[in-house]
């Protein structure tokens, strides 16, 4: 059975592992390393805190509207065809970093994207995620909040992600194929009949 393709909350949540494991924090850790646009807003880190805001997106690319098609038969039944169409989606994680730490953090980030670590938690979750590896350096954007600067820094990386979906579509068992010649009187021969069965 192939993987499904992956949802928002479940490349972010993949994200927020890795990232907790890159930065040195525990496993268990979700107050330092947030999944971003929750339904419940608070509570706020204050300006001393690290915290980590961690989002996913599908991009729109021009790689995800190549599909490559192929068929399959099904081995317990011969009337069902399985139609495999595979394409690469695109995905943007987003992070942005708060706090003292952030610069360092973000640095800490971006270099664990070119070790082991990020591969063996994908792996773990059974992820066909791969990230593509030109990897913009961090931006630097402090944040004017509340009459203070809010050290933050922001870092982007782009993921493809094989997807591959399948539909079972109907097949033939059988047809009938009938052959004549010019000098047949009459279109009714059938002796002349011939049936392909499906194999």
């Amino acid at each position: 059975m192939l993987p499904p393709p992956l949802i928002p909350s479940q490349v972010e949540n993949g994200l927020r592992l890795v990232t907790v494991r890159l930065v040195g924090l525990p496993d268990d850790d979700q107050s330092t390393v947030r999944i971003g646009w929750q339904q419940q807003g608070q509570p706020a880190q204050s300006v001393s805190d690290n915290v980590v805001y961690v989002r996913a997106v599908e991009d729109d690319d021009a790689a995800d509207k190549q599909r490559d098609q192929a068929y399959q038969d099904d081995p317990d039944d011969a009337a069902i065809v399985r139609e495999l169409t595979s394409y690469m989606r695109v995905w943007r994680g987003i992070w942005t970093f708060y706090g003292p730490d952030s610069f360092d953090w973000a640095r800490r980030v971006r270099s664990g994207w070119y070790t082991q670590v990020p591969h063996d938690v994908f792996a773990t979750l059974n992820f066909e995620l791969y990230a593509v590896m030109d990897i913009q350096a961090p931006r630097r954007a402090p944040e004017l909040f509340q009459n203070e600067w809010w050290e933050r820094v922001d870092l982007e990386i782009q993921f493809n992600e094989l997807v591959t979906e399948e539909v079972d579509v109907g097949a033939v068992a059988s047809t009938e194929v009938r052959a004549y010649t010019d000098e047949s009187p009459d279109i009714d021969h059938p002796e002349m009949d011939i049936v392909v069965e499906a194999p």
